[in-house]
């Protein structure tokens, strides 16, 4: 698959590149995305970056399985937003944003164009995206929440911590679901 690109009134979503590292490699050290997304490497090093970029990014737009942008606001990096797992017309919503960015509607912004592009016709033409997260992480469920996302269930023991197995969450979204905000009553 080629690089898409994605444009908002606001935003850019474009692949990551080398320009992008000390903001992402600063990013990935922020305690709050090392709290929540345990999959990235703590510390989070060049090495790392150097693996995301030219592994994680170019292989995965490649084989069209994986889709990573880089979210761009006003000519900066403000974070990252991915469909992981693309095939069998579903795949997974990632997101992060640098800790300055974070409170300006900008992820939303980022998650709901990438949301149509995957559901669109000329796009993905997906039937499902899931969202998952380690659970506790209330911003990151506000975030699926307002994108219209459903809650499918707690997942006991069903993510891998920093420090073993946690608990997590599942929420899904439908091609033909009405994206408005949800209001989960998590158990």
């Amino acid at each position: 698959m080629s690089d898409i690109i994605l444009e908002t009134e606001r935003l850019t979503l474009r692949r990551p590149t080398e320009a992008d590292r000390a903001t992402v490699i600063d990013a990935c050290n922020d305690p709050a995305i090392v709290q929540w997304v345990p999959r990235i490497p703590n510390p989070y090093t060049g090495g790392d970056f150097e693996w995301f970029l030219h592994t994680f990014v170019a292989d995965g737009w490649d084989a069209g399985t994986f889709s990573t942008w880089a979210i761009e606001h006003e000519g900066e990096l403000v974070g990252m937003v991915s469909l992981d797992n693309i095939g069998s017309g579903q795949c997974t919503l990632g997101y992060w944003m640098t800790p300055g960015s974070r409170g300006k509607g900008l992820l939303m912004e980022a998650v709901r164009r990438v949301i149509d592009y995957a559901f669109a016709a000329d796009g993905l033409a997906l039937e499902r995206i899931e969202w998952h997260a380690l659970a506790g992480n209330d911003a990151s469920a506000r975030i699926a929440q307002r994108a219209g996302f459903r809650y499918e269930g707690l997942l006991r023991k069903g993510e891998a911590g920093r420090a073993g197995r946690v608990d997590g969450l599942v929420a899904g979204l439908l091609a033909t679901d009405e994206r408005s905000p949800q209001d989960w009553q998590l158990v």
